[in-house]
């Protein structure tokens, strides 16, 4: 299984295609390792060619990254994603390989320093993904990689690694996660999964539709041109919680195939606007199966 990238200076002209080809090679790889479709061997070879390829970046020679051209050389969006995100990817995939490999790992030439170089790099923007005048920092996109490699594991049994790595993640790892169905409050998966995060408070998300699944609900984009029409604003309410509990409401939500966990602004009780992570609906729906609003316009689940 090789290990594959390309940067701009390979290029005769830069083709972001070329790059976002390459990142999807990093998300599938990494999907592949943690769902155990790769051996052994396989993943020592990838490991090996990651390993030749990490670079230091700007000012920071002795870190290491794998971004797509030198950091100085991109506009501050693209070095997020080509530069940042890349390196986020690698470097969880190297977190659950030492997990998967054990002692193996330790035996690949330049594995372990490398590991922890690629971890100080990641720290480089304290996991800030993206941010916007008058709104809290978002590192949901940054932390995404880690969280799907079990990096809350990882740290427990490597704490000392890299401390910069193990103080930021425990630092920004806690979510927040708009739920507007089984898992509120006196519902029916709320104390396995919610039971112990922090509560805080009622909010509506803007912009959506609810449907009655049966046991749960599920809620899914609104049209465009339906935003004003039949209520749009669904009720729930706001947790806050840490990387291995959302790794278990992943789970739970089969994101991905089932639900996508999205960002979406909520408005609070305050009428105050946030960021928060969601689950989404992710499948045909019924039409006849749409839940209504009530008189103020807010859509509500039919708890059972």
């Amino acid at each position: 299984m090789k290990f594959n990238i390309t940067r701009v200076s390979d290029l005769k002209k830069v083709d972001t295609d070329v790059f976002n080809r390459l990142m999807d090679e990093y998300r599938q790889a990494l999907d592949d390792l943690c769902e155990g479709r790769l051996t052994d061997d396989d993943i020592t070879e990838y490991l090996t060619g990651m390993i030749a390829e990490g670079r230091g970046g700007g000012r920071a020679t002795e870190y290491r990254f794998w971004g797509f051209d030198e950091p100085e050389h991109m506009p501050s969006d693209s070095r997020v994603y080509y530069f940042y995100q890349p390196t986020y990817l690698n470097v969880a995939f190297m977190m659950k390989a030492y997990m998967v490999l054990g002692e193996r790992a330790n035996k690949i030439d330049g594995f372990v320093d490398t590991l922890k170089r690629g971890m100080q790099g990641s720290t480089g923007r304290g996991f800030q993904s993206d941010f916007c005048p008058g709104e809290e920092p978002d590192c949901s996109r940054a932390l995404e990689p880690f969280i799907k490699a079990g990096a809350a594991d990882f740290i427990k049994a490597y704490p000392d690694l890299c401390p910069e790595f193990t103080d930021l993640f425990l630092e920004t790892t806690e979510i927040r996660v708009f739920v507007y169905g089984t898992l509120m409050n006196g519902e029916a998966n709320h104390d396995s999964f919610l039971n112990d995060a922090e509560y805080m408070g009622e909010c509506t998300a803007e912009y959506f539709r609810l449907y009655d699944l049966g046991s749960y609900p599920g809620m899914v984009y609104a049209a465009p041109d339906k935003r004003h029409k039949g209520g749009t604003k669904v009720a729930g309410e706001l947790y806050k919680v840490d990387a291995e509990t959302l790794r278990r409401l992943d789970m739970l939500e089969g994101e991905g195939s089932l639900y996508g966990r999205v960002p979406v602004m909520l408005r609070t009780a305050d009428d105050k606007m946030l960021r928060a992570q969601a689950y989404v609906y992710m499948c045909d729906v019924d039409k006849s199966r749409r839940i209504p609003a009530d008189a103020a316009g807010t859509i509500r689940w039919n708890r059972k």
